[in-house]
């Protein structure tokens, strides 16, 4: 693959855009022409610069994204670049000219290996459509790790409380503002659901929590700042932040799983390939549960619980670039004894690539899942279902589809899904689902009670394959 091929791509869809379909669009994503149109701003650090792109027609794209030294992560963050891009050009509905994309970036510095970008992305995809979005993403300069999440911190009950506590004392120790602090609005900031925690900057030892006028209190108190030791604070971060602090990868720090497939037989039983087949009822009715685009930590963890207490083993397609933002999370996966399965890197149509990046979008991935779990992915499947069979002789890896699709993707509306999987469902079907959408996971003990009760025993994709052939693997 080109060095630069994903920092190029998106000059050409953005001068055709006003003239070209989405299809078309998707498909120039790789024509490295017009990049002198991206231009280099220095920045107060050495480190980094930070290049901008300006579409010159209709609509409006506009893109920050940091570029570095190093090429191996330049090469990271502009994948993540590349899927915002093509999302955008999927989600786009019309050829309205008021239509826009405009991402900026906040950089931080956390200490002399490791930095911090809070990304804003807002788009127009319609008249009526607008949408903003905050993530952070992660950059480690010694260890060459980035990951991208949507909060800084963790969001559970459990880091709420530790955090208040940690900010109440910092808070009370400080005569300037103790004064004026007032505990409830606290309480509300640290309890906001909405609160992905982007108003904190670093020192050399601490975390600064900058505050508006009167979020903490009386008005008399100004925009204070409150500093909590940076060590404080590391355990209360986001697992991908902790991972890309540390330079660590969780592969080594795995346990034994307990046995939870209520057959008596342990999961040690796993090859350093792929799940191992269970011993099953080859004439009993039998469909696979499979869930597209995790892992992500709270939705992913939420179904791996659901699934773990209905003793129910399925099948993960996951993305290379949510692995990197979530790698505990797609550790557990392969841990519970779940599948995993290859869904390319960054999503993108494989249709609407050249060979050599359907091969990086694929083998960046297994490399992923190879690292973060002791599996190697038996399976890939394409993105949107969209891959042509020639192409099967080029890679190194069997493709899987679906039979049932449930669109919790469109509708996220759990009866929906139900209704779609009732209507639908037959012996080896191979049930499409996204454990990225909440509502997909609230539905899945309902639908595996359903399916329990017509007779289905519930597997994985490789075990489908084995007992009923690998026909119901194939786009129905």
């Amino acid at each position: 693959m080109k060095k630069y091929i994903f920092l190029f791509s998106i000059i050409l869809v953005v001068l055709t855009l006003a003239a070209c379909n989405n299809e078309e669009l998707a498909k120039n994503l790789n024509n490295e022409e017009f990049h002198d149109s991206i231009k280099h701003e220095d920045t107060e650090s050495t480190e980094f610069k930070i290049a901008t792109y300006q579409s010159k027609e209709n609509p409006l794209i506009e893109i920050k994204y940091p570029v570095f030294k190093n090429d191996d992560i330049n090469n990271k963050i502009i994948r993540y670049r590349d899927h915002d891009i093509t999302e955008f050009i999927k989600m786009v509905k019309d050829d309205n000219e008021n239509n826009l994309l405009i991402i900026d970036i906040d950089p931080k510095q956390f200490n002399d290996d490791v930095y911090f970008f809070n990304k804003t992305k807002k788009a127009r995809i319609s008249d009526s459509d607008f949408f903003s979005q905050h993530n952070i993403f992660a950059v480690n300069l010694k260890s060459g790790q980035v990951g991208s999440t949507e909060s800084f911190l963790k969001t559970d009950s459990k880091t709420r409380e530790s955090l208040f506590k940690i900010l109440d004392e910092a808070i009370s120790a400080d005569g300037s503002i103790y004064p004026y602090y007032q505990h409830h609005k606290l309480e509300e900031y640290v309890n906001n659901q909405a609160n992905v925690f982007l108003n904190i900057e670093f020192d050399d030892d601490y975390a600064i929590f900058q505050f508006d006028s009167e979020e903490i209190g009386l008005p008399a108190m100004g925009t204070p700042k409150v500093k909590v030791l940076k060590e404080d604070l590391i355990p209360l971060m986001d697992e991908t932040i902790q991972h890309c602090i540390t330079g660590k990868k969780p592969k080594d720090e795995k346990s034994e799983p307990e046995d939870t497939n209520g057959t008596g037989n342990s999961e040690s039983n796993k090859t350093k390939e792929h799940l191992s087949i269970r011993e099953l009822d080859p004439n009993r009715k039998m469909v696979a549960l499979t869930f597209d685009d995790g892992p992500k930590a709270d939705t992913t963890n939420k179904l791996l619980d659901k699934l773990h207490a209905k003793n129910v083993k399925a099948s993960f397609f996951m993305l290379g670039s949510s692995i990197e933002s979530y790698p505990d999370t797609a550790t557990r996966v392969d841990r519970e004894g779940h599948e995993i399965g290859n869904h390319s890197y960054s999503h993108r149509d494989m249709m609407e690539l050249n060979l050599d990046n359907i091969l990086a979008e694929i083998n960046d991935t297994t490399s992923l899942i190879e690292t973060f779990t002791n599996q190697t992915p038996k399976f890939f499947r394409p993105p949107y279902g969209s891959f042509d069979e020639s192409l099967n002789s080029n890679i190194n890896i069997e493709t899987a589809f679906w039979s049932v699709d449930t669109k919790d993707w469109l509708t996220h509306d759990g009866q929906s899904i139900l209704n779609e999987i009732k209507e639908n469902v037959r012996d080896g079907s191979v049930i499409l689902m996204h454990d990225i959408h909440m509502e997909s996971v609230e539905v899945v003990e309902a639908v595996i009670d359903y399916l329990r009760t017509e007779g289905y025993q519930l597997v994985t994709v490789s075990e489908l394959s084995f007992y009923k052939g690998a026909d119901t693997l194939k786009m129905s």
